[in-house]
């Protein structure tokens, strides 16, 4: 998302990842850590 898209609407962006001890999100090599889904959707529910 640009900065420009982010002047025509009102949101949000907010960034998730498992750290540094992970691999990078488009390596191939990473395996998604799944408790970080349980973290996220508490986030999710805290914005409504």
């Amino acid at each position: 998302m640009t900065d420009q898209a982010l002047r025509q609407a009102e949101g949000a962006l907010f960034l998730l990842g498992g750290g540094t001890d992970h691999p990078p999100r488009h390596s191939g090599e990473l395996d998604f850590p799944d408790a970080l889904l349980e973290k996220a959707c508490a986030l999710f529910q805290t914005l409504t």
